[in-house]
Protein backbone atom coordinates (compact mmCIF):
# COMPACT_ATOMS: atom_id res chain seq x y z
CA UNK A 1 0.00 0.00 0.00
CA UNK A 2 2.68 2.43 0.97
CA UNK A 3 5.02 1.38 -1.85
CA UNK A 4 1.95 1.80 -4.12
CA UNK A 5 1.47 5.20 -3.25
CA UNK A 6 5.08 6.37 -3.35
CA UNK A 7 5.42 5.16 -6.90
CA UNK A 8 2.16 6.92 -7.63
CA UNK A 9 3.46 10.18 -6.06
CA UNK A 10 6.84 9.74 -8.04
CA UNK A 11 5.32 9.33 -11.22
CA UNK A 12 2.73 11.97 -10.57
CA UNK A 13 5.83 14.11 -9.55
CA UNK A 14 7.62 13.41 -13.05
CA UNK A 15 4.40 13.81 -15.09
CA UNK A 16 4.37 17.39 -12.96
CA UNK A 17 8.02 17.80 -14.09
CA UNK A 18 8.16 16.99 -17.54
CA UNK A 19 5.39 19.36 -18.43
CA UNK A 20 7.34 21.97 -16.96
CA UNK A 21 9.96 21.26 -18.75
CA UNK A 22 8.60 21.49 -21.76
CA UNK A 23 6.77 24.62 -20.77
CA UNK A 24 9.64 26.40 -19.86
CA UNK A 25 12.06 25.12 -22.95
CA UNK A 26 9.01 26.32 -25.17
CA UNK A 27 9.25 30.00 -23.44
CA UNK A 28 12.41 30.42 -21.85
CA UNK A 29 12.65 34.30 -22.40
CA UNK A 30 8.57 34.68 -20.31
CA UNK A 31 8.92 34.68 -16.54
CA UNK A 32 5.60 34.19 -16.49
CA UNK A 33 5.12 30.54 -17.40
CA UNK A 34 5.57 28.34 -15.19
CA UNK A 35 8.31 25.45 -14.85
CA UNK A 36 9.22 22.42 -13.42
CA UNK A 37 8.35 23.54 -9.74
CA UNK A 38 5.44 24.86 -10.73
CA UNK A 39 3.92 21.85 -12.71
CA UNK A 40 5.35 19.28 -10.36
CA UNK A 41 3.45 20.94 -7.51
CA UNK A 42 -0.01 20.94 -9.82
CA UNK A 43 0.87 17.61 -10.72
CA UNK A 44 1.61 16.83 -6.61
CA UNK A 45 -1.54 19.18 -5.71
CA UNK A 46 -4.03 16.49 -7.91
CA UNK A 47 -2.48 13.60 -6.32
CA UNK A 48 -3.09 15.05 -2.96
CA UNK A 49 -6.34 15.45 -4.03
CA UNK A 50 -6.80 12.01 -4.97
CA UNK A 51 -5.22 10.67 -1.54
CA UNK A 52 -8.04 12.73 0.21
CA UNK A 53 -11.06 11.12 -1.67
CA UNK A 54 -9.60 7.41 -1.81
CA UNK A 55 -9.58 7.75 2.50
CA UNK A 56 -12.79 9.39 2.48
CA UNK A 57 -11.70 12.36 3.10
CA UNK A 58 -14.16 14.31 0.08
CA UNK A 59 -14.86 17.37 1.70
CA UNK A 60 -10.94 18.09 1.70
CA UNK A 61 -10.09 17.10 -1.90
CA UNK A 62 -12.89 19.63 -2.65
CA UNK A 63 -11.06 22.32 -0.76
CA UNK A 64 -7.85 21.44 -2.48
CA UNK A 65 -9.69 21.03 -5.95
CA UNK A 66 -11.47 24.18 -5.49
CA UNK A 67 -8.63 26.41 -4.15
CA UNK A 68 -6.70 25.40 -6.96
CA UNK A 69 -8.97 26.44 -9.41
CA UNK A 70 -9.24 29.62 -7.93
CA UNK A 71 -5.66 29.99 -7.59
CA UNK A 72 -5.41 29.26 -11.48
CA UNK A 73 -8.53 31.76 -12.31
CA UNK A 74 -7.13 34.62 -10.21
CA UNK A 75 -3.62 34.03 -11.70
CA UNK A 76 -4.80 34.10 -15.38
CA UNK A 77 -6.83 37.20 -14.67
CA UNK A 78 -3.99 39.21 -13.42
CA UNK A 79 -1.67 37.98 -15.24
CA UNK A 80 -3.57 38.45 -18.32
CA UNK A 81 -4.00 42.15 -17.99
CA UNK A 82 -0.98 42.46 -16.36
CA UNK A 83 0.65 41.49 -20.01
CA UNK A 84 -2.36 41.93 -22.45
CA UNK A 85 -1.83 38.13 -23.67
CA UNK A 86 -4.88 36.45 -23.28
CA UNK A 87 -3.45 32.76 -24.14
CA UNK A 88 -4.76 29.83 -22.11
CA UNK A 89 -2.06 27.45 -23.25
CA UNK A 90 -0.07 27.19 -19.61
CA UNK A 91 -3.65 27.20 -17.86
CA UNK A 92 -4.74 24.53 -20.11
CA UNK A 93 -1.39 22.63 -19.69
CA UNK A 94 -1.81 23.60 -15.68
CA UNK A 95 -5.30 21.45 -15.70
CA UNK A 96 -4.52 18.92 -17.55
CA UNK A 97 -1.40 17.79 -14.89
CA UNK A 98 -3.55 18.41 -12.18
CA UNK A 99 -6.10 16.28 -13.62
CA UNK A 100 -3.22 13.62 -14.85
CA UNK A 101 -1.94 14.00 -10.50
CA UNK A 102 -5.43 12.99 -9.52
CA UNK A 103 -6.16 10.28 -12.16
CA UNK A 104 -2.78 8.61 -11.34
CA UNK A 105 -3.65 8.31 -7.59
CA UNK A 106 -7.70 7.32 -7.93
CA UNK A 107 -6.58 4.54 -10.71
CA UNK A 108 -10.36 5.15 -12.17
CA UNK A 109 -8.58 4.00 -15.62
CA UNK A 110 -5.71 2.38 -16.23
CA UNK A 111 -2.36 3.82 -15.57
CA UNK A 112 -1.48 2.67 -19.05
CA UNK A 113 -3.94 5.55 -20.70
CA UNK A 114 -2.82 7.83 -18.18
CA UNK A 115 0.48 7.17 -19.58
CA UNK A 116 -0.96 7.76 -22.91
CA UNK A 117 -3.00 10.57 -21.93
CA UNK A 118 0.43 12.19 -20.67
CA UNK A 119 2.44 11.58 -23.64
CA UNK A 120 -0.39 13.21 -26.17
CA UNK A 121 -0.42 16.07 -24.05
CA UNK A 122 3.42 16.38 -24.29
CA UNK A 123 3.59 16.33 -28.01
CA UNK A 124 0.64 18.76 -28.47
CA UNK A 125 2.52 21.01 -26.48
CA UNK A 126 5.79 20.50 -28.29
CA UNK A 127 4.34 21.33 -31.18
CA UNK A 128 3.78 25.41 -30.92
CA UNK A 129 7.19 26.13 -33.10
CA UNK A 130 5.73 23.74 -35.86
CA UNK A 131 1.99 25.12 -35.53
CA UNK A 132 3.35 28.53 -35.30
CA UNK A 133 5.26 27.79 -38.81
CA UNK A 134 2.31 26.14 -40.42
CA UNK A 135 0.23 28.83 -39.75
CA UNK A 136 2.67 31.45 -40.96
CA UNK A 137 2.65 30.18 -44.21
CA UNK A 138 -0.57 29.52 -45.07
CA UNK A 139 -2.88 32.08 -47.20
CA UNK A 140 -6.29 32.91 -46.41
CA UNK A 141 -7.21 31.10 -49.83
CA UNK A 142 -6.28 27.76 -48.65
CA UNK A 143 -7.95 27.81 -44.83
CA UNK A 144 -11.16 28.36 -46.82
CA UNK A 145 -10.42 25.62 -49.51
CA UNK A 146 -9.95 23.24 -46.30
CA UNK A 147 -12.83 24.71 -44.54
CA UNK A 148 -14.92 23.70 -47.61
CA UNK A 149 -13.21 20.76 -48.24
CA UNK A 150 -14.25 19.56 -43.70
CA UNK A 151 -17.97 20.74 -44.94
CA UNK A 152 -18.64 18.74 -47.43
CA UNK A 153 -16.64 15.79 -46.15
CA UNK A 154 -18.07 15.94 -42.60
CA UNK A 155 -21.46 17.11 -43.73
CA UNK A 156 -22.57 16.36 -47.10
CA UNK A 157 -21.37 13.20 -47.67
CA UNK A 158 -22.78 11.24 -44.57
CA UNK A 159 -26.17 12.12 -46.21
CA UNK A 160 -25.46 11.11 -49.15
CA UNK A 161 -27.02 7.02 -50.42
CA UNK A 162 -24.52 4.97 -49.80
CA UNK A 163 -25.14 3.52 -53.97
CA UNK A 164 -23.64 3.40 -56.67
CA UNK A 165 -25.34 4.93 -59.73
CA UNK A 166 -24.70 3.39 -63.36
CA UNK A 167 -25.69 5.01 -66.84
CA UNK A 168 -28.73 2.84 -67.47
CA UNK A 169 -29.72 3.79 -63.99
CA UNK A 170 -31.00 7.15 -65.43
CA UNK A 171 -34.44 6.86 -67.32
CA UNK A 172 -33.68 9.52 -69.82
CA UNK A 173 -30.69 8.37 -70.87
CA UNK A 174 -31.73 4.92 -71.03
CA UNK A 175 -34.54 5.26 -73.78
CA UNK A 176 -32.74 7.77 -75.54
CA UNK A 177 -29.55 4.87 -75.59
CA UNK A 178 -32.23 2.01 -76.52
CA UNK A 179 -34.00 4.49 -79.45
CA UNK A 180 -29.92 4.90 -80.96
CA UNK A 181 -29.59 0.71 -80.48
CA UNK A 182 -26.81 1.12 -78.08
CA UNK A 183 -26.52 -1.61 -75.57
CA UNK A 184 -25.43 0.34 -71.87
CA UNK A 185 -23.51 -2.34 -69.78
Amino acid sequence: MISELLTNLLLALVFGATVGLERESNNPNDPHVGGIRTFSLISLMGALAGIFYQHQYESLALVVVIGFFILLISYYITESRHTNDYGITSELSAITTFILGLMVMLSIIPLQIVVAIFVVVIFVLSLKSKTTQLVAGLTRQEVQSFISYAIIALVALPVLPDYSYKLKDLPVLSDIMHGLKVELG
